[in-house]
This record gives C-alpha cells, structure tokens and sequence, in this order.
C-alpha cells in the first residue's frame, strides 16, 4: 500500500507551537474530513497518509497539497514559496519497509462515503459536497443506523474513574431501542442524577456525553452541549434558587447540571423542595443533574434521598483518580502529539502531579493536560537547540525523558544526587542527620528481624520556621526510597487546612484522598497544628473527623507511607496533648533549632553559589557584617524565619540586580552593593514572610 508522508521542518514547529498544538494537529484536523483517505500523526512533524483507491494516489497528493496549503496560509500567514520550504512530500509503499518496524494504526477511519475522483472537503459544518448536494435535493444524507451513538459510547467506555457513569450510559443505550419502541422516550424527561464528582474528573466531559448519547440515540433532541450552573451559597439579598429555576424556562431539549454543593446541607429544606418542584415544572423537556463534591455515603445517601422526595434521582459516584490513572491518561495524551515518556521522566510527572497538590487544590485531568503540553514543550524546545537532532533515531526523537525537561519542571524534582550528597550540602544540620540514620537503620533491622515487631514510621518535626523541616522531609523521602522502605519516595506538602472539608461529609473522603496519593511515599503537613480548630475539643467542626481519618490511614499503612507532621514546639505539643492517639503513632520526635548568626550567613553564600551568581567587589564584606549584626531579640523572636529569611534577602538581592543590570547594561550575573544594600532596607516582615509553594511555572529557579 502506497502512503505519503508528509514533513514539516522542525524550527518552523517549535515557532508555532502554542495553545497545546503544533501545526501538524491542525493540518491533522483538516485531512480528517476527507473521506477518501486516512491520516494518522506520527509525531510532531510528521503526519502519514494512506489513500482508499491507490489508483487515484496523485489526484490525492494534489488535494492534500492544496489543503495543506491552505492550511498554513490560513493559521500562520505563510505564503505558497514559503510552504515550498516548510514541507515535504514523500511517497513510500508500506510492503518496503522493514518487518520489524512498527507503525502506528490511524487514530480515525472513514467510511468512504464518496466515489468522487479527488477528496471530498467538508465544509465547517462538517457535512460533505455530496451530503449537501443531497440536502439541496431535499433528502437526508444516508447514516448508518446507531453509529453516532456507538461512537459516543466507545468515548464513554474510555473513560477512567467513571465506572458507575459507563454503567448508566450502558443501560440507556440498551434501553433506547424499547423505549423509542413504546414510544417512552418522554420516561427519561422524570429521569434526574445526582452526580457525585471533584472538580476535574469528568464532569463536563460525562454530561456532554451523556447529551451527545440521548441525541444520538434518538432518545431527545437535545440541543448543544450540557448547561452547568452553579448555586451561588444561601443568604444576601438575592433569591439564588427562584432565579436559577426561572432562567430554564423557555429552555428545552438541553441536559442542565445544577451545582448544588453550597446547598448540600440545605437540601431537605421546604426551599429547596420549592426549587425542585419549579424546576419540575418549569423544565418539562430538560434532563436535569445535580452535582456535589465527592462525598462519604451516608451524606450523598441523605441529599439523594431529598432529592427523590419530588424527583426521580438516580446517584452516579465518580471515585477520585489514583495516580497510576492520571499517569495512563497522561501518557494517551502525549501519544495525541506523537511522544512518549521515559520512566524517569514518567517520576518527574508523578513528583509535579504531588506538587500541583500541594496548596489543597487540584483540577486532575486538566492539570494532566497542562504537564502535557509542557513536557511537549520542553521536548520540542530540546531538539531545536540540539545541533544534532536531525542524526537521532525516530525513538530519541520521540520520547521524553528528564534530561528534556526544564529544570523547574517540579519544584524540587529528583536529580541525580544521592540523599546522602543532598544531606552534606545542607548548613547545621549533622545532628539531625545522624538522629535521621538511627531512625533508618532501627526501621531496617525491625523489618528483617522478624522477632521485632517494627515500628510506625511517621515522625514529627518540631521547630520555629525555616529551621529545614521540609527540606529534610524531601531528603528523607528520597533516602527510605534508596533504602528499599519506601516503594516510590515521592513527596507530598500539604497544611493543616488542606484535610478540613468545606461541606458536611466532604473532610473524611478528602483526607483519604490526599492520604492515598502519599501511599509509597512520604505525606508532609505542615502547620499540622492548624488539623485542631477551636472546636475540635467539642467535637465540633471538620477537624475532628479530618485527624481521626488521618489517624486510621496512618495505622493501616504504617508501612508503606510516612506521615511528618511539622510545626512549631509549643502548638504541636499542643495538638499531642489534645489527641494522645496521634502522639502514640508518631513515635519519631526531631527538633530543629534556629540557626545562629555564621550559619544563616553560610547559607546566604550557598544560595548565591547554587543559582551561580557572583558577589562584586565589597558585598562579601556587607553581608558578613549585615549577619554579624542582627540583634538576638531578632533572632529569638518567635516570627524569625531563619533560613527562610535569608532566602528572602537573597531572591530581592537578586531581583534588584536583575533590574538594575537590565537598565545599564551590565553582567545580571554580578550582585553589588547598591542591590544587597536596597534589598537590606525591606521590612522585616516582608523578609519574614512566607507563601504557600506556588505552581511551577516559567520562573528562575531557587533554592
């Protein structure tokens, strides 16, 4: 079989790569609506192209010549000379190539529809020459019976975490036939759900979906994709449910989703019965969903049964991804642009996915997407800059690993040194490394005396701030990974905070959901004080079920997970008090003293060594003497943020001389007096200050 491959040159690529798309996903786009051929995307690059009738090869060459061109006329501006120069054309026979080579299966086939002697294009709409000539006529393009919705259910059927949603849609498309049979379609209008789904799991995704299978179906000419609406919490002067069921009133044939999340606890009120039963009346051709967080089943099973008490509500529960999913649906999307990933880089997506985490909020799938397209990114931009990309294998060419990835792809990503090398790098802490050791080597021996019964693992880590809690928490991660007590090592920072629900029946699944990413690896929390409000000792509040979850993960998965809780001398002793059980499961107690006066000045000469910048002529002096100089009361005071202080100094030393080099001129490598000096003069609370990690992003990397 003939096939024809077409080639774009990799710097015109990298140019216009933007949005998550390179020029070959949109020249991709466009061959897909001719009929005549099929069109797979190998790579980034390179697209192949087989045609259906052999004989009619270079009728086909010159329709995709053409639209190609008009392609890239049309998106970049380019003109037919410069097209000339941008891509190539070759024309190979499938049979020549070598048997052990493997080559991808288009992702789509087309029915060839057509016995036209070139391509058909369809116009915007999607509908072809030959189906609009037909319409003009007066008759309905032919379609094969059922096919749109088998394609919505094979959509359905790839979806992951979705299990009780697949089943749903299985029914329905079982049921459609008998239904339309009986002529009771109209059944499925008394027909609501209740969805039980966190933010990037699925949701928009399932409704549209379930949209797309109703109409294709003929169960309900449903209109466009799914409305979602969210309700804004109770109180203030306006009637959020009279407007909400008020605004669906001349609507019809849609599937509207209601977020009723802030109502969760408020839904056996006769308010919202009122709105239920508006909505009844106001939308009697609409299929209605309501939609809450992921919560525990005894709450879900009491919104559900207030709901069913004016509507038929089924419940679908959308249990949150684990990370061996999101790696899966990672690694489809990579294949989308051609790629694939190496397993050290697959560890790098595993550590930023942590990080994503880290500040309680995460929007799964479509964060996924947003690594993706950096990672292709990253990639795209290593073959550009390497002279010899065009020599390398279609295999280097096309698989991510670490090395692509740009140094601040995760915050603090795994390089190559041991944790025993990061542990000699670090100022003032050679007593806490060898309490660290000892805790290593009883675990190790506990685990293979099998007359031993071997201990928790978790430990606290008690300290004023910027004293190296986390850091050494990463180390330590790392460290019972090379050791073979950990199975992945990977880290994941969260606060206090970050386990309290913000509805009833939310705290206890989002605990297990952060507790369940760290299995393998090491769960981090710092402020853990802040898991006890004011009225944990009532028994009141979120806090409570949050530290008693927490506490039952701890204990099953005492060996496969480390829990450090972090946080200042007093408080945490505090939390202990109020809580034995978990003092009782933390049998590991490190302290980190302050730093002193020569140790925070050492660390300020290691920041600028690690981010190479050089001190000019007298900073060396300053800095010794600005250290020298800071007062005990400063150094005693309880807000005194240590190394995380001299962070702060040295990131506006920089940052002033990166200004200041800008606007004459000079070597942005250089530090000078005039920038320590301005950056010396900020308030000691700003110098103090501290703000959870941001996302990773394009930013020079720190320490």
């Amino acid at each position: 079989m003939k096939e024809i491959h077409i080639t774009l040159s990799t710097d015109f690529v990298m140019k216009n790569f933007s949005g998550g798309k390179v020029p070959t996903n949109l020249i991709k786009d466009a061959l897909d609506d001719v009929d005549a051929i099929s069109v797979v995307q190998k790579n980034p690059y390179e697209l192949v192209v087989t045609v259906k009738d052999p004989a009619k090869l270079e009728d086909s060459l010159d329709g995709i010549r053409s639209i190609v061109l008009n392609e890239l006329a049309k998106q970049y501006s380019v003109s037919a000379e410069e097209v000339s120069r941008i891509v190539d054309y070759e024309i190979s026979d499938r049979e020549e190539k070598k048997e052990n080579e493997k080559r991808e299966e288009p992702a789509e086939r087309h029915e060839e529809k057509s016995e036209e002697d070139t391509p058909i294009r369809k116009d915007e709409s999607g509908a072809s020459e030959s189906s609009r000539a037909e319409k003009k006529a007066g008759k309905e393009p032919e379609k094969a019976a059922g096919s749109g919705a088998e394609d919505v259910m094979e959509k359905i059927r790839a979806l992951k975490g979705s299990e009780e949603f697949r089943a749903l849609a299985e029914e329905l498309h079982r049921m459609a036939p008998v239904l339309k049979e009986n002529k009771a379609e109209s059944v499925l209008v008394q027909r609501s759900y209740l969805f039980s789904v966190d933010p990037g799991f699925g949701l928009t995704c399932s409704l549209n979906c379930l949209a797309d299978l109703l109409r294709e179906d003929g169960l309900m000419p449903v209109k466009g994709e799914a409305k979602e609406v969210l309700l804004e919490a109770p109180g203030g002067n306006k009637d959020v449910l009279a407007e909400a069921a008020d605004q669906f009133r001349m609507t019809e044939n849609r599937v509207v989703c209601f977020d009723i999340s802030n109502w969760s606890d408020q839904v056996g009120t006769p308010e919202f019965r009122d709105f239920l039963t508006k909505l009844q009346k106001n939308g009697s051709k609409l299929v209605f969903v309501f939609r809450v967080p992921y919560l525990e089943q005894s709450v879900l099973n009491r919104i559900s049964y207030a709901l069913n008490d004016v509507m038929t509500v089924k419940t679908i529960t959308f249990v949150p991804l684990e990370t061996k999913q999101l790696c899966e649906i990672t690694e489809k999307e990579l294949a989308k642009y051609g790629f694939t990933a190496s397993e050290d880089a697959m560890e790098q997506f595993v550590q930023r996915l942590a990080d994503e985490k880290s500040d309680g909020r995460f929007y799964g799938i479509q964060t996924c997407i947003k690594i993706v397209s950096e990672m292709v990114y990253d990639k795209l931009r290593t073959l550009v800059e390497n002279p010899d990309s065009a020599s390398l294998s279609e295999e280097q060419r096309t698989t991510i690993t670490a090395a692509d990835l740009k140094a601040d792809f995760t915050r603090k990503g795994r390089g190559e040194k041991t944790a025993d090398e990061l542990f000699s790098e670090l100022i003032g802490v050679d007593k806490i490394r060898r309490r660290i050791e000892e805790i290593v080597t009883q675990i190790e021996y506990a685990r293979s005396n099998k007359t031993v019964q071997a201990p928790a693992m978790h430990m606290r880590f008690v300290g004023n701030p910027g004293t190296g809690k986390t850091t050494v928490a990463r180390i330590v991660g790392q460290l019972l990974k090379e050791r073979g007590i950990l199975a992945h090592g990977y880290f994941f920072e969260h606060a206090g905070s970050d386990f309290i629900g913000m509805y009833v029946g939310h705290t206890a699944p989002k605990t297990q959901a952060i507790c369940r990413d760290a299995y393998g690896s090491v769960l981090f929390i710092d402020e853990a004080y802040t898991l006890a409000d004011a009225n944990y000792r009532d028994g009141q509040g979120f806090a409570k079920e949050a530290i008693d979850t927490l506490i039952a993960q701890m204990e099953n998965h005492r060996e496969d997970m480390v829990v450090i809780m972090a946080g200042y001398p007093k408080e945490m002793e505090e939390l202990m008090n109020i809580n034995p059980g978990l003092e009782g499961r933390m049998p590991y107690l490190i302290e980190f003293p302050n730093y002193d006066r020569d140790e925070l000045r050492d660390i300020f000469f290691l920041m600028v060594k690690q981010n190479s910048f050089v001190l000019g002529e007298g900073v060396k002096e300053d800095v010794e003497s600005y250290f020298a100089g800071l007062s005990d009361k400063m150094l005693n005071a309880k807000d005194f943020a240590n190394a995380r202080f001299v962070r702060n100094l040295f990131e506006l030393t920089w940052s002033k001389t990166i200004m200041r080099a800008q606007m004459d001129g000079s070597d942005p490598h250089i530090m000078k007096k005039e920038d320590f000096e301005a950056a010396c003069s900020e308030s000691g609370e700003r110098l103090n200050s501290k703000n959870r990690p941001g996302r990773v992003g394009y930013h020079v990397g720190l320490v």
